[in-house]
């Protein structure tokens, strides 16, 4: 990772690079006769003009909360990836003499590209190239507030440089020349690259074992909360679709709620009472986005385990964003890969004073069972409020852990 990629992004200016991937369409056999038909020809490229509305805005939010200052941008359409870029030679030319006329800091690539890649953009182009996960990682670091969050934006960083670590310094090699006697096979910068990877490994289990701690304790914390009995659930959702607004919304909690994508990362409990007067704990987690670093969702799962002690998900989702299902659908895949799919689910859909109105009535065809809801405005707060209470009386009961004297009890009773 360059210097750039260790400094803050804030105020550096741009190039921002939408890569939109389509893959090749296969050519018609000779008389074939195509019967998708214009009507559905059409669809298709109105879908596709809205996906690529949706990548590009996507990566320009990301773009804004790292910091970026957003010269110029370029959208690509790559029908297969190439080795050496990602992108195909000529495209990459285009991008760095379009970087270079605007005389930008670094260049922002929205495609997954390889550590392979970036080094190759950078030393063919000698400007910084960054990638998707590079602005996530640097919006992470920018917003982790308490120690813990901070740990694990560190660990996350750690975790995905270590593989990275290339010969960076493999000119020294040249230079060097080895050892005294020309016997040795190893010279100064790969010696360098080992040093430098093992002080990754050792940093990294440094802080593995200061998070087992603060897992150790939030069990703990989870435990105490199931013997209370007290109706939990757990805020999920894409990144800015208005969680810590609801939350504010329903407990009056004065959560930090802003309009940018992870504008918050620790967890934040807080009580709130139902229409009966009954309590519930509802819990706001950290926002997820599509292709989120597998690194990120390991470091957090200190902070994902908050969800483990719940009774419910409260899977909030944007209505009026283009590419709503594709949300959904990337929350639910995080939400399977930390082991939580099991967990009852609500889907309620946000900002709906912000939707069309046909979009709004396709989705209640889609999903039945969702509820719709304004946090902003509060229009369909009552209702979800009511079915909080339904889900509550029909939950099963808690398995409260037993205490040591009732293990004792049932051995002695064996």
């Amino acid at each position: 990772m360059t210097e750039v990629r260790k400094t803050k992004l804030g105020g550096l200016k741009a190039l921002l690079v939408v890569v939109h991937e389509r893959p090749v369409r296969r050519p018609m056999e000779p008389g074939q006769i195509d019967s998708s038909g214009l009507v559905d020809e059409l669809a298709r490229r109105y879908d596709r003009e809205q996906i690529q509305q949706s990548e590009t805005g996507d990566f320009t939010e990301l773009a804004m909360a790292a910091g970026l200052e957003i010269t110029d941008m370029m959208e690509i359409n790559l029908r297969e990836r190439q080795s050496r870029y990602y992108v195909g030679s000529g495209q990459m030319e285009m991008v760095v003499e379009r970087a270079k006329s605007c005389e930008v800091d670094l260049i922002a690539i929205s495609a997954p590209i390889s550590a392979v890649h970036q080094r190759n953009w950078e030393v063919d182009s000698k400007l910084v190239v960054l990638n998707r996960y590079d602005l996530i990682f640097a919006i992470f670091e920018d917003n982790a507030v308490t120690a813990d969050g901070k740990l694990q934006v560190e660990l996350a960083q750690l975790q995905y440089e270590l593989p990275r670590v290339m010969r960076s310094y493999e000119k020294l090699d040249s230079i060097g020349g080895g050892s005294a006697g020309g016997t040795s096979t190893i010279g100064p910068g790969e010696q360098l690259t080992r040093r430098v990877k093992s002080q990754h490994r050792k940093r990294i289990a440094l802080i593995e074992g200061k998070l087992d701690k603060l897992r150790g304790q939030r069990e703990l914390r989870r435990q105490q909360r199931v013997r209370s009995g007290v109706f939990t659930a757990s805020i999920v959702g894409y990144t800015n679709v208005g969680k810590s607004t609801l939350l504010n919304r329903l407990t009056r909690g004065g959560v930090l709620s802003e309009d940018r994508y992870f504008a918050t990362l620790d967890p934040t409990a807080r009580a709130m009472h139902l229409p009966d007067g009954s309590r519930l704990l509802l819990t706001d987690t950290v926002g997820f986005i599509a292709d989120l670093p597998s690194e990120l969702v390991n470091a957090f799962r200190a902070t994902l385990d908050e969800m483990a002690g719940s009774h419910l998900l409260l899977h909030l989702a944007d209505a009026s964003h283009l590419r709503v299902q594709d949300q959904i659908e990337a929350v639910q895949q995080i939400v399977g890969q930390i082991g939580l799919d099991s967990m009852p689910e609500l889907l309620v859909f946000n900002k709906i004073d912000r939707a069309d109105s046909e979009e709004l009535e396709l989705l209640r065809s889609t999903y039945p069972d969702a509820l719709f809801i304004s946090a902003a405005t509060g229009e369909g707060i009552a209702g979800l409020l009511q079915r909080l209470v339904e889900l509550r009386d029909s939950r099963p009961e808690p398995q409260r852990p037993l205490t040591d004297e009732e293990k004792l009890a049932r051995i002695l009773g064996d």
